[in-house]
């Protein structure tokens, strides 16, 4: 998954967009089995690929339970919500964390395997609850964890030193296993982790690959024996991603090169990974990946049942999406090519243009063009298709999709929710205001702006808390949840002719974390909307990142009399920033000299002239 270091206002591109694994009772080691999530937002109009050297590969994004979206698992059958205090209110199947969360408030964050929970607070303390196998217990004492990532059954915790202390199944790469490979590095600096259902990854600030956990899964023993052979990680440095599947990753270096290891057997991984460099992003499913080139054609390999042969061989694509069975891939004119196993969105794909983005579940893919007109295809849906399914929704003016195993959920431009696909237990909610959706394996929660909640499909998930105030729900990230942008103002203090103090309110983070704030500013003449990188823009950030909502900067060596533009931002840690509306200052005239007159003893002062009026508009 791609990660730009700013916001981009063209369509958002997806990569690593699917709804994984575990479909119909198939075995671990089948070639549907599929890993991957992919992240499917509610703001589709933003983010474009670009090589990513930040955080984590999963950016909330889809699967099924059996797949990690790169950063973590989603639970299986509970949900978590966090309210605006950072109290945590927690629902579902006890065992999987739907009872036991912290009474206590403060907390920023919340993550998740496929059974248990994991909370951050303000100071970097973790609070987990659910299965205690699985990492319900045993987190770490003490402050300062900046980031959590989870395995199915395992957390990891990062250090701002880029230490790592993890906990849960030591076969999933939770620690304390008697074998010393499936342990956790001691040493320090690393800058990202990353993970599929039974090993972690670490990336260090010079690019190195540490992979720890079960070595049947990601692989980190050398040879093996047929039918199933692990292949190694590479050694060296200078990566700067790395892609999960199922049982093996992907990697990109600088140059766009792509290494790739793990598990590898059944005779269906017949097709090796491509040379050369170039490449900027990397999908997945479970047993397959595609890689986007920089000449914009793709390239794929892995099961051959599941998308490793078959990609398109012409050029123009922008993105790669995939569900448990196949791929599909948007071209810079909004067409769509898929490939993969036939039936499960393969085959039957669209054939008109104008499409932005895709989403996906097991069985099949949605698409959306921009004036919010959706497309499904895949296996059949409604009386003469899969049974208990609803058809899909037409007309345009649909806002944002979310998936889980079976279905799909879309808010149109009222907040009303209407779903399609397999949904168990209770129905959606009605009536309008819905301004996101997240989902489980079996079940969707939706919350208002007010936020209160709604929760609705398999028995257990659908009994979600009463009351409001809450900002964000975590069956985890890596399920098809909405992923709201943080709200944030700018704020105006004191102006001279040459100074002026400019802020920001940063209303919500959503569900994301910050790790800078600052105020970017320009001259009206220059620039009207200034962004971090813009043209003749300066950017004022905060010494260390504060701890109360509002925040103030004091800009220097302006000139006089002179209009400027500015916003308030926030960069969250994924190196994603999110901008206030544009606002704009005048400062003051040039101090003006004040005599008392005629007098031998002269009295002379210089004072502020104030003639210029301040404005904020936007």
């Amino acid at each position: 998954m791609i990660h730009p270091t700013t916001r981009l206002k063209s369509p958002r591109v997806f990569l690593r967009q699917a709804l994984a694994c575990g479909l119909l009772g198939l075995s671990a080691f089948s070639p549907f089995a599929s890993s991957m999530a992919h992240a499917q937002y509610a703001d589709w109009t933003a983010n474009p690929p670009n090589i990513l050297p930040n955080e984590r590969v999963g950016s909330g994004a889809v699967t099924t339970g059996d797949i990690s979206s790169g950063r973590q698992f989603s639970n299986r059958y509970a949900f978590a919500a966090l309210k605006a205090d950072g109290s945590i209110a927690a629902w579902g199947d006890y065992r999987f964390g739907g009872e036991g969360a912290p009474t206590d408030n403060g907390y920023k964050a919340i993550y998740s395997n496929e059974a248990a929970f994991a909370a951050l607070s303000a100071n970097g303390s973790i609070v987990a609850w659910g299965d205690a196998s699985s990492g319900g217990s045993g987190a770490p004492a003490g402050d300062g964890y900046r980031a959590i990532y989870s395995t199915a059954k395992a957390f990891a915790a990062l250090k701002p030193s880029g230490s790592i202390t993890t906990w849960g199944d030591s076969t999933d790469g939770g620690g304390g296993s008697p074998n010393p490979a499936w342990n956790p590095p001691t040493d320090v600096g690393y800058t990202a982790i990353y993970s599929n259902r039974n090993t972690f990854v670490a990336l260090s600030s010079i690019g190195s690959i540490r992979q720890w956990g079960n070595d049947g899964s990601g692989g980190i023993s050398q040879g093996g024996t047929a039918p199933f052979v692990v292949v190694p990680p590479p050694t060296g440095s200078g990566y700067k991603a790395v892609f999960p599947s199922a049982y093996g990753y992907a990697a990109l270096d600088a140059e766009g090169s792509i290494s790739a290891w793990g598990l590898y057997g059944d005779g269906l991984h017949a097709n090796t990974v491509p040379g050369g460099a170039g490449y900027t992003t990397i999908c997945s499913n479970g047993n397959a990946f595609a890689a986007l080139h920089t000449d914009t054609s793709i390239k794929a390999w892995g099961s051959l049942m599941t998308g490793g042969i078959g990609a398109p061989t012409d050029k123009g694509y922008t993105a790669i999406y995939a569900n448990s069975y196949g791929f599909a891939a948007l071209k810079d004119n909004g067409r769509i090519t898929a490939w993969g196993a036939q039936g499960f969105g393969i085959g039957n794909s669209p054939t008109d243009d104008g499409y932005i983005a895709i989403y996906s579940m097991d069985y099949g893919f949605t698409a959306i063009k921009a004036d919010g007109t959706i497309s499904y295809w895949g296996m059949p849906l409604g009386t003469e298709g899969l049974p208990g399914s609803t058809v899909a929704p037409s007309g345009p003016g649909f806002k944002a999709i979310c998936s889980h195993q079976t279905a799909f959920a879309a808010l149109d431009a009222d907040g009303v929710i209407h779903t399609w696909g397999i949904t168990e237990g209770s129905a959606a909610p009605t009536g309008p205001g819905y301004k996101g959706i997240y989902s489980n394996k079996t079940g969707f929660v939706a919350i208002k702006s007010d936020g209160t909640i709604s929760a609705w499909g398999a028995v257990g998930t659908s009994n979600g808390p009463a009351g409001g105030n809450f900002r964000s729900v975590q069956s985890v990230m890596n399920y098809a949840k909405l992923v709201f942008d943080p709200e944030l103002t700018a704020t105006l203090g004191s102006i001279t002719s040459s100074t002026a103090v400019i802020g920001g309110n940063v209303a919500t983070m959503s569900n994301k974390t910050a790790a800078a704030r600052g105020v970017v500013y320009a001259l009206v003449s220059s620039n009207t909307d200034p962004q971090i990188g813009g043209t003749a823009v300066t950017q004022v950030a905060e010494s260390s990142l504060g701890n109360t909502a509002t925040f103030e900067l004091n800009l220097t060596g302006l000139s006089a009399n002179t209009a400027y533009t500015y916003k308030a931002y926030v960069t969250d840690t994924d190196g994603v920033s999110y901008y206030s509306p544009v606002a704009t200052f005048s400062t003051n005239l040039p101090p003006v000299i004040i005599s008392d007159g005629g007098n031998s003893n002269v009295s002379v002062s210089v004072a502020e002239n104030t003639l210029a009026v301040a404005t904020i508009e936007g």
